[in-house]
């Protein structure tokens, strides 16, 4: 069209695909007049990826920049004009998250905490703020590590997290005065020590892990998620309480030194069962929004939701009162509900359906209604609501990118973007999605994304390469952008003329509960089913060459890739990211050992036959295919050692294998060069193992990658 630039078509680089800015969260005002959105960016230079914040401003109908550096990682509206946000800047070592508070949106942000640990979650209450922070240098321990020297009494030691109230007026009176007077060292000291900030929860007999707290709107009490301690092999030792006190009093008396404050609060132990942790609080404070797993605390179990007035948690000491109270709200749902606002309107939550999401309202009445979003599919966290009813979600589909939406609650089929952050790539060829459904060996219904080249011809037999998702609880979504964008370069084979595969395997989410049970006691062995099956399926289509199969994961992804190159002749090579070879192995260094006891029905010695049967090493002295490993060496997840392992076996059988480690990296990689690297791995492995290209794991330079 004249008048019109026009694009040539390209082929984007690994560089680039990470480069992609993506929207993170959202968070809209009160009056539903402005929303605060954050925007995830790439910083090569200093390799990090850095979290800005924006503002739209709806009667302007604009959006400007709030933050300029740093991590942006929490948006909490103070009231319709002020944000307060958690914030660190990655560039600086030592420095650590902070609440910072932008007035008016206007002028320079007014750092709110100095915690030397820093901060890790905040919520506005009362005249201030409640945060949650760490404190790893208490009295107890510093007394330890003058005797003892330092060291750690594993899955043993006391939690040190802290929660605090401060008043915002009285801090701003605190600051104007430690600015205006000349104060001596031993006044400022005496100073720092009545600061309006207060440590909550003295009444503790105890130290707990809290794990989210929840103050009620009406300014009175914080409801309290806690666990025996911070290690997650007490994931399910939970207990909930409720700590009432006076914010106005309690401050006042911490500022004047006088009474003891564990008078000033009022605990009371909450007779939930084990695993049960309040979700939300209703608007008015009257009610508490309760998941837990109901049936039994397995890791596949789905939780459930309820609903319990606050009266029952204050007039029933006993489980049997409180428990009989609880009113269900999502019995034929046969989904995990993911709740994200309790607002007047009702409870908004998100679940896992199929290859998407879904967004529903419930009602006062416990009815679930899905939300509308026409042919979008909301993000899985990226959601929330005004008073008014004004929604904002971030929002994408199979043909688009991830953007910021606005739903006017009087034009609720109207979806206006307040982003465009999809315009870098419209020209890039991304290839097409689709969804997928085939039976696999057992009669299993299993549903995949297939990704096929933009130039997609029928008449060809291609390559196909499988990424395989995580968890085994989570799913691969049809969109656009795979959310693998910065591991595996799936956008890259497809340009080489290749097919991809997202497989949602027995286990995944968004199925209900007896499909996420599929690979109780058959972890690996199903999963090969659906793999192969799939093989099968496309093949009898004649869309793939059967002579050149790829597969890749990270964390489960990684086992199964893992259990595929040594179990079946299917594939000409594998990548395993932070994989398992042996769930022994993994049993005895993983910081999450229920994960094995329950798919596998137990410890290693209970039922030895069945963790032997599910490890990929079971059937090493078979094993053909060329693997390629990642992992961080910092990963507590799936500890380093078992890249190592896999790495040694297969070399003993002489099976072509690389093994690359992270020295900085944890379970997930969180630097962009290191993602770089990653990618660039994978694609040159399954060039030269699928495509038949030289092998170049390490080039020189960064330079066209």
């Amino acid at each position: 069209m004249s008048g019109q630039k026009q694009h040539k078509t390209h082929f984007p680089t690994i560089t680039e695909m990470i480069s992609l800015e993506i929207p993170d969260l959202v968070n809209i005002s009160p009056d539903g007049q402005k929303v605060a959105y954050t925007i995830e960016k790439t910083n090569w230079k200093e390799n990090v990826y850095e979290k800005f914040c924006y503002i739209y401003d709806r009667q302007q109908k604009r959006s400007f920049p709030l933050t300029q550096t740093g991590v942006v990682s929490q948006l909490e509206w103070i009231d319709a004009c002020s944000l307060a946000v958690l914030k660190v800047d990655p560039i600086q070592e030592k420095e650590r998250p902070q609440v910072w508070l932008f007035e008016n949106l206007v002028g320079e942000a007014w750092q709110v905490t100095d915690e030397k640990e820093g901060v890790t979650s905040f919520k506005v209450f009362a005249h201030g703020l409640l945060y949650l922070c760490n404190q790893p240098g208490e009295v107890t321990k510093k007394k330890r590590i003058r005797s003892f020297g330092n060291f750690v009494h594993f899955e043993q030691e006391q939690s040190s997290s802290a929660l605090y109230y401060l008043d915002l007026d009285q801090l701003r009176l605190y600051h104007r005065q430690m600015k205006s007077q000349p104060y001596s060292k031993e006044e400022i000291e005496k100073k720092k020590k009545t600061k309006p900030v207060v440590k909550l929860c003295q009444s503790f007999e105890s130290p707990l892990a809290i794990l989210d707290f929840f103050g009620s709107p009406q300014g009175d009490c914080v409801y309290l998620n806690c666990r025996s301690k911070d290690d997650l092999v007490y994931i399910n030792d939970t207990s909930v309480f409720q700590l009432k006190f006076n914010p106005v009093q309690i401050i006042e008396n911490h500022l004047q030194q006088k009474g003891d404050q564990r008078e000033q609060e009022s605990l009371k132990s909450i007779a939930l069962p084990k695993s049960y942790l309040v979700a939300e609080i209703s608007p008015d404070g009257d009610h508490l929004l309760i998941q837990g797993k109901e049936r039994d605390q397995k890791s596949y179990t789905q939780k459930s939701t309820w609903i319990l007035d606050v009266k029952i948690v204050e007039d029933s000491p006993d489980q049997e009162g409180v428990v009989k109270n609880l009113q269900k709200i999502d019995g034929k749902l046969d989904r995990e509900l993911h709740i994200q606002k309790w607002a007047p309107e009702g409870i908004f939550a998100i679940y896992m359906d199929g290859v998407g999401f879904e967004a529903v309202r419930i009602t006062k009445e416990s009815k679930v209604q899905k939300l509308d979003f026409g042919n979008l599919i909301p993000s899985f966290s990226g959601f929330d609501v005004s008073e008014n009813g004004t929604q904002v979600f971030i929002g994408q589909n199979e043909t688009s990118l991830a953007e910021v939406f606005i739903v006017d609650p009087n034009r609720k089929k109207e979806f206006i973007p307040i982003t465009n952050l999809g315009k870098a790539a419209g020209h890039w060829k991304l290839g097409t999605a689709e969804k997928i459904v085939w039976e696999s060996r057992d009669g299993v219904s299993i549903e995949g994304v297939l990704r096929k080249p933009t130039n997609y011809d029928p008449s060809l037999n291609y390559p196909l390469f499988f990424i395989i998702h995580g968890g085994p609880a989570w799913i691969s979504e049809m969109f656009l952008l795979s959310s693998y964008q910065r591991y595996y370069p799936y956008v890259q084979f497809l340009n080489k003329g290749a097919l991809t595969l997202e497989v949602n395997y027995r286990g995944s989410l968004g199925r209900g509960q007896e499909f996420l049970e599929l690979n109780k006691e058959n972890l690996g062995i199903g999963d090969l089913w659906d793999l192969e099956s799939a093989i099968d399926f496309l093949h009898a289509k004649k869309m793939i060459d059967k002579e050149k199969i790829g597969c890749m994961g990270w964390s489960q992804g990684g086992y199964i890739s893992a259990f595929a190159g040594v179990h079946s002749d299917h594939f000409q090579a594998v990548s395993v990211g932070a994989g398992i070879p042996s769930w022994y192995s993994y049993y005895v260094t993983t910081d999450t050992p229920d994960f094995t006891i329950s798919y596998l029905s137990g410890t290693p010695t209970q039922n030895k036959e069945l963790y032997e049967k599910t490890a990929p090493i079971s059937n090493i002295t078979q094993a053909k295919t060329p693997t390629l490993i990642q992992h961080g060496e910092g990963d507590a997840r799936a500890p380093v050692s078992c890249a190592k392992e896999l790495y040694r076996r297969l070399q003993e059988v002489d099976v072509p294998v690389e093994l690359f480690i992270y020295p900085d990296m944890e379970h997930p990689i969180t630097r962009p060069k290191e993602n770089r690297a990653i990618m660039y791995q994978n694609l040159n492995w399954f060039s030269h193992y699928i495509f038949g290209e030289e092998l170049d794991l390490i080039p020189e330079s960064a330079e066209n990658i």
